[in-house]
């Protein structure tokens, strides 16, 4: 998706609205948008849930300067349970934590025997 002001205005309407995106930041559906068409890096749980994981260009972080909270190395999107989409910045230290939870969910479940 281009990075313009036109879409952005759609971005902003897509989580103002009722739908997947409601009540989101607009980077949620720009990053959903290029999940759906093979970007991003997929990790998953034990529970088989997908999350896309991206490292926002520097253009990305001036575009949406408005919407990046101070976690702004990794940008992660997935869809919950019931359809809805969520996203979320975080640090490179959250992103490792994040990466341990989803290893740790193979632990938990049985999956695996051995702590990573």
């Amino acid at each position: 998706m281009d990075l313009t002001t036109e879409n952005l205005n759609k971005l902003i309407e897509l989580t103002t609205g009722p739908g997947k995106f409601e009540g989101e930041s607009p980077l949620t559906p720009y990053y959903w948008d290029a999940a759906m068409d093979g970007g991003g890096e997929v990790e998953y749980d034990a529970d088989n849930v997908d999350y896309s994981v991206f490292r926002p260009t520097t253009e990305e972080l001036e575009f949406f300067a408005d919407y990046w909270k101070d976690a702004r190395d990794y940008y992660v999107v997935f869809v919950n349970e019931d359809g809805f989409v969520h996203g979320a910045s975080m640090t490179t230290e959250g992103y490792a934590k994040f990466k341990k939870s989803l290893e740790n969910s193979f632990i938990e479940d049985g999956f695996c025997d051995t702590d990573y």
